[in-house]
């Protein structure tokens, strides 16, 4: 129920329980979808493992045994070819309007059917170049858009990288770094295709041309690019002083995949039918959907120089707009391994934009007491930096991201319409805010913000 099931996934799963010493039952009179799910004895989020010794059905097996189980059968020890000492680097780009030299108008194939993916195709419509289709080394389905709700799209996706060479596509995007040894064919054969056909390349994340993968190809750099600010753009010069533009909307998470970039650009939309908006993307997906900027990498600079040059940007995209819109990375109240919250990244995001504005993502199963710290927390830091700061709502998506075996993985879990309900009604008792079940009351989120602007 969590993605495109296969036999190999099945076996594997066999293979971890086994490992575990558990006996596992599971209910498959189920139908599922991204939404919505239908069964006549449904537990509240999907189906898990179960044991069911009367009547009663519980949980019995530790999560953490049966995930390392998993990640040893699927994983293994990973063999990547990155180049010791590369020659060839990438271009960089970071703004809408560089994306649209290199790939308007062109038929993308993608790899992978990931999170970043799946925005491409959710989005398609809103993308300079849409995907035409899509590849992996893991999944195939005749339509990408079944398995994310997003109405039938003609986009296959196929993880034979023998196909690659036989479809019809002039750009190649890859969302994600190289991870795993068994995407190595899918990437060497884009790379073969794109070479032999004089395609750009564009990566949202690694440097394409470090892969060793190039083996009796000649690629031109001039037609790979990055997704990323170069040192020399960075450093071009000091960012503004004060405490930066009054216009400034951000959508910050309680915790990790509740849809906060989703929400982004379901928002970015809703408010451009009343407003002038501007959108700075924090994550290098949002620069090929519509956003003004998007990155998540600013090169070989500090972190006061990627401040200046950030405060910089936001002051001019918040001239002679209404709002510009941003958002944060993970959750507010994370704590990174050996740091303190103060060092996670949507901490860094909203101090260095300081939004007077901001919207909460929530999920089904947040605590509110979780939505009331990240709340106080938020006016906290803006207290330090003598500025207002508005929580104007909240937003929660339809299902339950949950993060894959690997940790580049995220996968939809369906959630039933009259828990979803509950669970809003509980939240808005508790924090005294509306939660918008988004996409379909984005409409309503965006009075909300209109309201304080």
């Amino acid at each position: 129920l969590l993605r495109p099931w296969t036999a190999t996934d099945a076996a594997a799963v066999e293979r971890a329980i086994a490992a575990t010493g558990m006996t596992v039952l599971t209910d498959t009179r189920a139908t599922a979808s991204y939404y919505h799910l239908e069964s006549d004895d449904m537990p509240d989020y999907g189906v898990p493992l179960l044991i069911a010794p009367d009547t009663r059905t519980y949980p019995k097996y530790d999560p953490e045994v049966l995930y390392q189980k998993l990640g040893e059968i699927w994983e293994g020890d990973q063999r990547l070819p990155f180049k010791q000492a590369p020659t060839l680097r990438s271009r960089h780009l970071y703004t809408r309007a560089h994306v649209e030299q290199v790939l308007r108008g062109r038929r993308t194939a993608v790899f992978k059917y990931n999170k970043e993916g799946y925005a491409l195709l959710r989005f398609r419509d809103l993308s300079v170049a849409p995907a035409a289709v899509v590849f992996d080394d893991t999944v195939s389905l005749d339509d990408a858009g079944a398995y994310i709700q997003a109405g039938a799209l003609s986009v296959p996706v196929c993880s034979d990288p023998a196909d690659i060479a036989r479809h019809d596509f002039d750009a190649v995007v890859f969302t994600c770094s190289l991870n795993f040894e068994s995407e190595v064919p899918h990437v060497r054969a884009l790379l073969e295709v794109a070479t032999r056909r004089g395609l750009p390349v564009v990566s949202l994340y690694d440097d394409i041309l470090y892969y060793d993968l190039f083996d009796g190809l000649e690629p031109d750099p001039a037609l790979f690019w990055r997704v990323a600010v170069p040192e020399e753009d960075a450093l071009a010069r000091p960012g503004p002083e004060t405490s930066g533009p009054s216009n400034v909307l951000g959508v910050f998470g309680t915790d990790t995949v509740q849809g906060k970039f989703t929400t982004q650009v379901y928002l970015r939309e809703a408010l451009a039918k009343h407003v002038r908006v501007r959108h700075h993307a924090t994550e290098p997906t949002g620069v090929l959907l519509g956003a003004d900027t998007g990155y998540s990498r600013v090169l070989r600079v500090e972190p006061a120089q990627r401040q200046a040059f950030e405060r910089r940007l936001m002051a001019e995209l918040a001239e002679g707009c209404d709002v510009v819109l941003t958002g944060g990375q993970n959750g507010l109240l994370y704590v990174p391994a050996g740091l303190g919250r103060r060092d996670n990244a949507s901490t860094h995001i909203y101090e260095t934009f300081l939004p007077r504005l901001v919207v909460l993502t929530v999920a089904v199963d947040t605590k509110p007491e979780d939505v009331l710290a990240t709340r106080e927390y938020l006016e906290g830091l803006a207290r330090e930096h003598g500025v207002p700061c508005t929580v104007v709502g909240l937003a929660m998506m339809g299902g339950r991201k949950l993060l894959g075996s690997r940790w580049t993985e995220t996968w939809f879990l369906g959630v039933r319409d009259e828990v979803l309900e509950g669970a809003r009604q509980r939240m808005q008792e508790h924090t005294g805010l509306r939660v918008h079940a988004i996409p379909e009351e984005v409409d309503a989120l965006a009075q909300s913000v209109l309201t304080h602007l």
